[in-house]
């Protein structure tokens, strides 16, 4: 719920309705918490699950807060 809020305010206040489309661009930052280069160690597990995520929603013809616990798949 408290994911879902964040964006829902997010979107109110920036007006960036363009935000559910830009997926790619704000993985980015997802690329990075996944990376062994920054997080020597981030336990595998935890690895697998950031990039399944990744995946997920990139899979989707546009991001939902709402499924996020789909995208954790």
């Amino acid at each position: 719920m408290l994911f879902r809020l964040f964006w829902e305010e997010y979107v109110e206040a920036s007006g960036d309705e363009d935000v559910w489309q830009q997926r790619r661009r704000s993985l980015r930052s997802w690329l990075g918490a996944g990376s062994p280069v920054w997080y020597p160690t981030l336990p595998i597990g935890v690895r697998r699950a950031i990039f399944r995520f990744m995946e997920q929603v990139l899979a989707a013809p546009r991001f939902d807060p709402s499924r996020v616990n789909e995208y954790c798949g």
